[in-house]
């Protein structure tokens, strides 16, 4: 069980929570006004900013089809870790313009 600690023949997490215990959890929507949908979500020290975009087309192949098209992307900044991840290189240019990038 990663990040507890055996202290006087119990496991205690670092923060003192029970084993069983969930971290305190916030969500701030609306946190990004450029975006169509966005929150931030806090997880104990753990924070994530999630953004929702519309556009209104789908790829190439999807056209004509009826169909609709979701995609997602993420990235980690390098020091989102206990040590410096670095940064993962494009690997694609999309057909828009947009870089689809590893990680």
């Amino acid at each position: 069980m990663s990040g507890l600690l055996y202290s006087g023949g119990k496991l205690i997490r670092p923060d003192q929570r029970a084993a069983n215990e969930m971290r305190p959890l916030e969500i701030v929507p609306n946190f990004i006004s450029s975006a169509e949908g966005s929150a931030l979500i806090r997880l104990g020290e753990t924070q994530v900013i999630c953004t929702a975009s519309v556009e209104d087309g789908v790829p190439p192949f999807q056209k004509g089809s009826g169909s609709g098209w979701i995609t997602s992307e993420y990235a980690m900044i390098p020091r989102a870790t206990n040590t410096r991840t670095p940064a993962s290189p494009p690997v694609a240019a999309l057909p828009d313009g947009r870089w689809r990038f590893n990680g």
